[in-house]
This record gives structure tokens, C-alpha cells and sequence, in this order.
């Protein structure tokens, strides 16, 4: 079963979900990917939680086996 969850939006709302899932457990960095709006948001992640994030929704949604959209 594929664990790969999508959160299309890696601003304030989606970054505190993402640290939520790996801080618990629940999911691995390597199960996430985020997207974002620039690239410098992408290696602030990547930084901070190792985990994947794109510029595009369709690319994050690929595989995914749940999609969350987090804006406002």
C-alpha cells in the first residue's frame, strides 16, 4: 500500500502538518511531499524536515495515496 501523502501548500498551515506527521510517527519524510510557490521554500523544507517539495501539484499528487490542501 502506498503511504505517499500530498499537501499542496507548504506555507504556515501546511509546514506545521508536515512536522506533525514525522514528530509522531506517523509518517516518514521520505512519505511526504509538499508543494510550494518559490524555490527557496523548497531547501527551507528540505532543510528543516528532509522532506521532498515541487513547484507543481500535479507532480505532488502523482502516487499519492492521500492529497491535503492547506491554504488559507
Amino acid at each position: 500500500m502506498d503511504r505517499k501523502i500530498a499537501i499542496l501548500g507548504g506555507g504556515k498551515i501546511g509546514e506545521s502538518l508536515l512536522a506533525g506527521l514525522v514528530s509522531s510517527g506517523w509518517r516518514q519524510p521520505e512519505e511526504i511531499v509538499v508543494t510550494v510557490r518559490r524555490q527557496e521554500r523548497i531547501d527551507e523544507l528540505w532543510e528543516r524536515h528532509g522532506v521532498e517539495a515541487t513547484l507543481s501539484n500535479p507532480e505532488a499528487v502523482r502516487g499519492a495515496s492521500i492529497v491535503v490542501i492547506a491554504v488559507k
